[in-house]
């Protein structure tokens, strides 16, 4: 029986397992996916370094970190959604990343959502950010939706970001 992190209406959030490694790759080879974010996963060891940094992040503080999502009608792993340490910073974000075919379904609001309303009532965090690609505006509507307010532009990640953040 899986066990679950946070569940939504159409949502479930569980750990990352080594099984999710050719997931991973599905996911981040897919050039539509990766199109706003870095150049797609060419191999199965980089999903296996992507993989081991999930992990490895998730263990520094058990509160935050990557976590797959699967569908509660049928189980399938649609993405990932994470709250975890923004690069090089104390402050904490909000990330998502789905399959393709997946986009357009509310999956990525409903999922940010979920995590947002953690980290505020279960981990005591007063403010949550987030960051998009500067032209990737599907996303920047995600965050939007989710009740965060562009704030800036900004350089993280080796690349230039619209900043977006919430207050509790």
């Amino acid at each position: 029986m899986e066990s679950y992190f946070i569940q939504t209406e159409r949502l479930s959030f569980r750990e990352f397992k080594e099984s999710d490694i050719s997931f991973i790759f599905e996911l981040d080879s897919d050039e539509k996916v990766m199109e706003f974010i870095r150049p797609p996963t060419k191999t199965i060891e980089e999903a296996t370094a992507t993989y081991h940094k999930i992990i490895t992040t998730r263990k520094k503080d058990l509160r935050f970190g990557n976590w797959i999502a699967v569908t509660k009608d049928t189980n399938e792993a649609i993405g990932w959604f994470c709250l975890k340490d923004l690069d090089n910073t104390a402050e904490i974000e909000v990330g998502y990343r789905l399959k393709y075919r997946f986009w357009g379904k509310g999956y990525a609001t409903e999922g940010a959502k979920a995590l947002i309303e953690y980290g505020f009532n279960k981990c005591g965090l007063t403010t949550i950010v987030g960051v998009t690609s500067q032209t990737n505006v599907r996303s920047q509507h995600v965050l939007e939706k989710c009740g965060l307010q562009f704030v800036k532009h900004a350089f993280i990640y080796e690349t230039n970001v619209r900043y977006f953040a919430i207050n509790k």
